[in-house]
């Protein structure tokens, strides 16, 4: 019995070192995702964003790219500053989302991972979307969700470093738009348990020396989450009574879409929802309230307590509500 499961557990997983559907029938059978835009534009030359300019590392050039392909699933602005700030609660918040919905107001943090790495949730990112998501500066509570794509290409440093000027912006592009793996879709709340709750898939980085202070979701996390949704959130989220049945899971592959030319190859996304905002808000509360969270995010929080009311609705960290222009079409 014990072979029996770990050939299936193998065949499960296929996708890691095959075929991007490789164990994935059910991805693979799914609805395709409806985009917003299929022939999509990576600027290159000529803008800001140039090849020619030394402060567009690598790390955000690939970021661009999947800014760009979200942009092309959701629609959306990329970039658009939302600087919020209110002096008189003594600190700021200044904060601009990699894709921001503004008629709905959605804010997706956009992450590229590499083969075999992990997930990296910084305690100062992680602060900035709590104090985005709990604070009453917006009329309502946005929609925070993490867009966590895993990509294919090895040796990324080596081919495509500034200083290797071996292969270009285009090469890097055409690699991306062929062996990206899969996207995880997932809101606030799982990003949050993922960050502060101690399990099998994560550690925690807390030397503030090197100001390296993170939890890390290891790659087998990443990609159990793909593989058995449920399961994994159930795991996850058993310390704070919580389970899968309160989200919404929705298996997709991505659409036909074209980046400045390049055929995005079809890949398998997870999407997951609260099915109600009551969940998310309950969940991210427990955490703060219990203290489940790493110290260090109270730190940086300004809180050294986190007894009594709910931070949810007794937040005083904003005062005026932001008031947003029509959004524009993408």
């Amino acid at each position: 019995m014990g072979e029996i499961v770990k050939e299936e557990l193998r065949e499960r997983f296929g996708f890691i070192r095959g075929g991007i559907f490789e164990g994935l029938l059910d991805y693979k059978k799914s609805k395709t995702l409806k985009p917003k835009k299929r022939k999509l534009e990576y600027p290159i030359q000529l803008t800001l964003y140039g090849e020619g300019n030394p402060d567009f590392g690598l790390r955000t050039r690939l970021g661009r790219f999947f800014e760009i392909l979200c942009s092309g699933f959701y629609g959306g602005r990329i970039k658009q500053d939302c600087n919020i700030s209110d002096s008189s609660n003594g600190f700021s918040v200044n904060s601009q989302p990699d894709l921001i919905h503004l008629a709905r107001l959605c804010i997706r943090e956009i992450k590229g991972v590499s083969p075999g790495e992990s997930l990296k949730l910084s305690d100062e990112q992680i602060v900035k979307y709590f104090k985005l998501q709990t604070s009453t500066y917006f009329e309502k509570s946005p929609e925070i969700r993490f867009e966590i794509f895993r990509h294919g290409v090895r040796e990324l440093q080596t081919k495509y470093g500034l200083s290797q000027n071996k292969n270009s912006l285009d090469d890097l592009i055409e690699e991306l738009s062929g062996t990206t793996k899969f996207l995880l879709s997932l809101p606030f709340s799982v990003v949050f348990s993922i960050y502060s709750l101690k399990n099998k898939f994560t550690s925690r980085h807390d030397n503030e020396k090197t100001y390296l202070t993170l939890t890390r979701l290891n790659s087998s996390g990443l990609n159990n989450f793909l593989v058995y949704p449920e399961e994994t959130l159930n795991e996850l989220l058993r310390e704070l009574g919580e389970d899968a049945t309160n989200f919404i899971i929705e298996r997709k592959k991505s659409p036909r879409i074209s980046i400045n030319q390049h055929k995005l190859k079809k890949f398998p996304i997870l999407k997951i929802y609260e099915k109600n905002k009551d969940v998310g808000e309950r969940i991210i509360k427990k955490i703060f309230d219990e203290g489940l969270a790493p110290s260090l995010f109270y730190n940086y929080c300004g809180s050294s307590s986190y007894e009594g009311g709910s931070v949810l609705s007794e937040s005083e960290l904003f005062k005026k509500p932001y008031q947003f222009k029509d959004e524009e079409p993408f």
